[in-house]
């Protein structure tokens, strides 16, 4: 009986932990901008982060009409990360591998080809 307890638990824990969804790394959370002028979002804007840019959030990337689903993590390191996302916009859904770094000067790099600068 012991020991099919301790199996239960054991498939249990197994489960919830598959389950967990994936989250971005707090270093690259935030609002992204083209330049440092850009981060300041007109009080009309139907979006709250830079319309050149992209908010990373803990479970996705988010641009102007354009969102992005974290689904899995395949590596991470304090300056990169690649990641497979779902992505949708007015076409539809498609599966996307960004692969994403900050530059020595902090530069958020792998959205666009120029990198983008953090908005405080």
């Amino acid at each position: 009986m012991k020991k099919i307890c301790v199996l239960s638990v054991m498939l249990c824990t197994s489960t919830i932990a598959l389950a967990a969804k994936p989250v971005m790394p707090k270093q690259f959370l935030g609002n992204w901008a083209e330049s440092k002028d850009s981060c300041v979002i007109p009080k009309d804007s139907p979006i709250d982060f830079p319309g050149d840019g992209a908010k990373i959030r803990k479970d996705g990337i988010e641009r102007y009409e354009y969102w992005c689903e974290l689904k899995s993590i395949s590596k991470s390191t304090k300056q990169s990360l690649t990641a497979r996302f779902v992505c949708s916009n007015e076409d539809g859904e498609q599966s996307e591998i960004y692969k994403l770094s900050l530059s020595a000067e902090g530069k958020l790099l792998g959205i666009k080809d120029e990198g983008l600068f953090r908005c405080k």
